[in-house]
């Protein structure tokens, strides 16, 4: 070890024993991370929620750490949570579940012209054309979900904290964000969520509608495939960025629903959509795999002054549906025999049996459809997250040369 090694790790110890030691960068998670930062009780240098109540994770003795993702939102005199409860719903529920980052549309380029014309009749457009700058505080997203509290659906307001302020969400706020106004409803309009049963179309006329010709077929499931191409760019950025569910592109018959309407001209109020999955991802958190809406959530919290650091981790939106995206969206469309999806009656066993048969073979194919789209899918989410980490490993790379040179300077001072 020669001198120049020797001075410097004297002069961390120094500053460590001052209480002046920079935070290390952590590259692989491209965020920075306080080592040995003692919070609470100063016997122990991690935050005092680290596996505490039950976390998944202690109980499958997986060697997993959260005061890494915690560091920065966790101090000894402001709570990272409102209550016992809102701890305890962070570790079982929601800290291990990752947030579905909004992709916003070019909807300039959109060759369905149609498709665009529905976002500027309704004032939407907004909501799709997202600001690359915009931000998903990921850890802030998923520490909200867990300390919301209050939920009052009937006056559709609940309340959640982050960082010593608590703050109010309802439906004028959510509004004002999104830059979207609550229809006007005259009574006895009909209007999207459905206010009763009697409201929905029939399942016939809904799967009608979206794959263009007669299906009478009970269905559970709606395939991206079979859409007409007004339907498959419309589900591809309504999925994105209003009734965010998951990766997949096929549906039940709640997206189903929503897609007719907003097609059908149906009177449909976003803010209050937008409510109701906020609180449904709150209420059934153990059942849906990841968490929606983190920029609307990010700005929530920084319209109330939530303090926001400059090492704070957060995602940034995935690469905006352009003129490539939605015209290789729209390649991925088979045509089918529709007897095979609306089998007649037959009058003997054997054409019972080869009915049956076709229908095995149908579903096969389905299956393996939508395991190419998942995985087409999923080789463009990792391409975005490989983007980003490279773009974090880079910012964290440049923190810490900046830190070495301050070092050296402070030890070429001394000398």
């Amino acid at each position: 070890m020669n001198n120049s090694t020797k001075l410097l790790m004297e002069t961390k110890k120094k500053r460590k024993a001052e209480g002046k030691y920079r935070p290390k960068v952590d590259n692989t998670a491209g965020i920075w991370q306080m080592k040995n930062k003692q919070v609470g009780d100063q016997s122990c240098p991690k935050p005092p929620m680290v596996h505490s109540f039950g976390c998944p994770c202690a109980k499958q003795n997986k060697n997993v750490d959260h005061s890494s993702s915690l560091a920065n939102l966790v101090s000894s005199s402001i709570p990272a949570f409102f209550n016992r409860n809102g701890e305890e719903l962070y570790h079982n529920r929601f800290c291990h579940k990752p947030v579905l980052l909004d992709r916003g549309t070019q909807l300039d380029k959109m060759t369905d012209v149609d498709c665009a014309i529905i976002f500027y009749f309704r004032h939407w457009n907004s909501i799709v054309q997202i600001d690359k700058n915009d931000k998903a505080y990921d850890e802030f997203v998923r520490i909200f979900y867990a300390n919301m509290h209050d939920v009052e659906n009937e006056d559709l307001k609940f309340k959640s904290y982050m960082r010593n302020v608590r703050f109010q969400v309802n439906l004028d706020l959510i509004s004002k964000i999104l830059n979207v106004v609550s229809p006007f409803v005259v009574e006895n309009t009909l209007t999207y969520p459905f206010k009763n049963l009697s409201d929905q179309p029939a399942l016939a006329d809904v799967a009608t509608e979206l794959y263009d010709r007669p299906f009478n077929l009970k269905i559970e499931t709606f395939y991206q495939r079979y859409l007409t191409n007004t339907y498959r760019i419309l589900n591809r950025i309504v999925g994105c960025n209003i009734n965010q569910r998951g990766h997949s592109a096929n549906f039940g018959l709640d997206r189903a629903h929503l897609l007719y309407a907003i097609r059908k001209g149906i009177t449909i109020d976003l803010p209050h959509l937008i409510f109701n999955e906020i609180v449904s991802t709150f209420d059934v958190g153990d059942r849906q795999k990841s968490l929606p809406f983190p920029i609307l959530i990010s700005k929530i919290m920084m319209h109330y002054g939530v303090v926001i650091h400059p090492t704070d981790s957060y995602k940034s939106p995935m690469s905006p549906f352009d003129e490539y995206t939605l015209k290789k969206s729209l390649r991925q469309t088979e045509s089918y025999n529709l007897d095979d999806y609306n089998p007649g009656a037959s009058t003997s066993g054997s054409g019972d049996i080869v009915q049956m048969l076709k229908q095995i073979l149908v579903n096969q194919e389905e299956m393996q459809q939508e395991m190419k789209e998942s995985l087409e899918q999923l080789r463009e989410d990792t391409k975005e997250s490989l983007k980003q980490l490279r773009d974090d490993t880079k910012e964290s790379l440049r923190l810490l040369w900046e830190d070495t040179k301050e070092s050296l300077k402070e030890l070429e001072n001394k000398l």
